[in-house]
């Protein structure tokens, strides 16, 4: 591994790192290269449907945050045609661009009377370049 690769894991590591704690479940890493899929599991499923789910994705760089799941159902128009909900509530995105990357949190809300169940289960996605 040369020392450019070694350099990129080591900062996706402690990035990775610097996540944990956000909630009471363990940040998960995922790493997936341009062009590839990543599948972000949701730990804290409710309803196996998935109509309590939200999924949100929050930009590592301007720390502004995006509704892309609401109800089980993908909301994000811009990302709608690589976006998938699987059976497990599980987050599937397809042909990984750049700035995919970022954090991921799966959300479950109690139906009855709106209120979150819960943690929030975050993943970080790393999206690997060839340069």
């Amino acid at each position: 591994m040369n020392n450019s690769k070694l350099t990129a894991l080591l900062l996706l590591l402690i990035t990775a790192h610097l996540y944990t704690g956000v909630s009471a479940y363990d940040t998960v890493g995922v790493y997936s290269p341009v062009g590839d899929h990543a599948t972000l599991q949701c730990a804290n499923v409710v309803h196996p449907n998935c109509s309590s789910t939200t999924w949100n994705y929050e930009n590592r760089g301007s720390r502004s945050v995006t509704e892309l799941v609401a109800d089980g159902k993908v909301t994000d128009p811009q990302r709608a045609e690589r976006l998938r909900v699987e059976s497990d509530c599980s987050l599937h995105i397809s042909d990984l661009h750049p700035e995919d990357a970022g954090l991921y949190t799966c959300r479950q809300y109690l139906i009855e009377d709106g209120s979150q169940h819960g943690e929030d289960a975050p993943v970080l996605l790393s999206v690997l370049s060839s340069k």
